[in-house]
């Protein structure tokens, strides 16, 4: 995937600058206001972020403090440019937070070392993070990205004013099929579902994610509540679409949906709270529908047996006379 540089500035030439020199290696986006900055790094995340500190229509300084005194902004790496390397400024800047300066006059060759060089180190510190957190099994994000990645996004659907639910998706037989197969055909399983699953939860801010031994869960942003049972309607359909081993074998899933409006204050305990009750329902339900069938086919198998009733015979006789 493409890496990202936002470049803050108001100076045309300079941007234009290092559109020309990076256009065919990243992804650029240009911000020249304060208020632009901060939306833009909040919500496309950045690899860098180039602050041009000759800027006459922001403040430079106060861009970079405010975005390493932003949790959400603080881990992206500042780059300034400036008219010289020993400025005031600069200095300024480096107590600040900024990683390293460009000083003009900007030349290609040394944009694209030092840019380079900053951006190789963001994809190696990425990577880390992502197969830390990662679930070794089926590829998914595992419970820790998943909890950060919830935090993140109910403060983000607050302040857009939009809301967000979770599914959570269980696979209900898989202990039983453990056992019964062995632990090397259950990750089988696990993995099939992971890829199926994959193919709903596809939107930029969607996070699918194992957080237990045979437990999925989904983050889906600016999702209400009708678009959260969709998905985990299809979730529930497509463990008919798994091909096991033996054909007497089966697998399906159980789901449980939690909804956060956007005027609601809630806290990640609270949403997976409500997605677990709705689990635990949801199974109760499953349950009661298995069970209720076998009732009806034992009630059906007694009404056909013909009743045998214990009558004298002389008392049958008369009756058959009178009639």
């Amino acid at each position: 995937m493409q890496q990202t540089v936002l470049v803050v500035g108001d100076d045309p030439e300079g941007t234009t600058f290092l559109i020309k020199v990076l256009k065919d290696e990243v992804t650029l986006l240009e911000a020249t206001t304060n208020g632009a900055t901060m939306a833009l790094a909040t919500e496309r995340n950045p690899d860098i972020i180039v602050v041009d500190l000759e800027s006459l229509k922001l403040d430079a300084l106060q861009i970079i403090e405010t975005l390493k005194t932003n949790g959400r902004t603080a881990a992206i790496p500042i780059v300034m440019l400036a008219d010289s390397e020993q400025g005031l400024d600069v200095e300024k800047g480096f107590s600040k937070g900024a990683a390293d300066v460009i000083a003009r006059p900007l030349r290609q060759s040394i944009i694209q070392n030092r840019l380079g060089n900053l951006l190789d180190l963001v994809r190696y510190r990425k990577e880390r993070i992502t197969h830390a957190a990662t679930d070794g099994v089926t590829g998914l994000a595992n419970r820790k990205l998943f909890d950060d990645q919830l935090d993140t996004e109910l403060l983000r659907a607050q302040r857009r004013g939009v809301p967000i639910s979770i599914v959570l998706a269980e696979i209900d037989e898989l202990p039983a099929y453990i056992e019964k197969r062995g632990r090397k055909a259950g990750d089988e399983v696990l993995r099939d579902f992971a890829e199926i699953m994959r193919s709903k939860v596809r939107r930029p801010g969607d996070l699918l994610a194992r957080i237990g031994d045979h437990l999925f869960a989904s983050i889906l942003p600016d999702t209400d509540e009708s678009g959260a049972l969709a998905v985990a309607q299809f979730f529930r359909d497509s463990a008919s679409e798994l091909s096991l081993a033996d054909p007497t074998d089966s697998i399906s899933l159980v789901t449980g949906v939690g909804h956060v409006l956007a005027s609601e204050d809630a806290d990640r305990h609270q949403v997976v709270l409500l997605a677990e009750e709705d689990l635990i329902i949801t199974r109760q339900v499953k349950e009661k529908l298995d069970i209720e069938p076998e009732e009806e086919k034992t009630a059906e198998v007694k009404h056909e047996v013909p009743q045998i009733l214990d009558i004298d015979p002389e008392l049958f006789r008369v009756l058959r006379r009178k009639n």
